[in-house]
């Protein structure tokens, strides 16, 4: 995202937005769909403040979450990888398990 914002590509970052938008709150995470919905209405306005607004408030949203602990069963533990507004990723396990 941060690459895009440099490049002032409004259409690359108004697709992250959308599928942020799309898939945040699938996996529990409302404040990326939140997140998600006004960088690509930033981005569709063509405004690269609120843009470069929106990519901050997603990097300091990520790095407050914290993963759940191992489980300590047979569970399955499904990683998700959520995009680090920085262009690398990381993970956040146990949001699903599976007996």
């Amino acid at each position: 995202m941060q690459d895009a914002l440099d490049r002032v590509d409004f259409k690359a970052l108004k697709t992250l937005g959308h599928q942020m938008r799309g898939s945040g709150g699938m996996y529990g995470f409302q404040a990326i769909t939140d997140i998600g919905a006004a960088l690509e209405q930033a981005a569709e306005s063509v405004d690269v403040d609120t843009s470069r607004k929106w990519v901050g408030e997603l990097s300091s949203y990520l790095d407050r979450v914290e993963p759940f602990p191992e489980p300590q069963d047979s569970r399955t533990v499904v990683q998700l990888f959520l995009p680090r507004a920085l262009g690398s990723c990381f993970p956040v396990t146990n949001l699903i398990t599976r007996k």
